[in-house]
């Protein structure tokens, strides 16, 4: 089964898993959520991301929520070859959820192309081709 670590500013990664759960329900995958709010010890902070990893499968995917801050920071220290994505939104983990037996990697990237997906600016969203999902 797939994982996912979530790594965030504040309570971001646990509200967007609040809603995921209001939406679809408990995920297909198993999710750990770490919030930073920037007081906490660096050193502190990356043990707890290490321990969330070890917990969970090694099939697993971190997710970030803006490359370069102190979240971001703290998954690639830890990450260890597990594939990072930056910029988690909702549709993100909807998705994830219809994936639960991918690879990381796959899974990732099925991770992304939701999330882009989910981004437009207009009335309604521009008309795509289906993806092989």
């Amino acid at each position: 089964m797939s994982a996912l670590l979530l790594i965030t500013h504040g309570n971001l990664g646990e509200s967007l898993l609040a809603q995921a759960h209001h939406v679809m329900g408990p995920l297909d995958v198993e999710v750990a959520v770490l919030g930073v709010n920037g007081k906490e010890d660096i050193d502190a902070l990356s043990q707890a991301a290490v321990n969330l990893r070890d917990e969970l499968s090694k099939n697993l995917v971190i997710l970030t929520d803006v490359f370069g801050a102190t979240p971001s920071n703290i998954a690639h220290q830890i990450g260890h070859g597990h594939p990072i994505v930056h910029g988690i939104n909702l549709a993100m983990l909807l998705r994830a959820s219809s994936y639960p037996r991918l690879g990381a990697r796959e899974l990732a990237l099925r991770l992304v192309e939701g999330g882009r997906q989910a981004i437009f600016s207009g009335d309604k969203p521009p008309q795509t081709t289906p993806s092989n999902a």
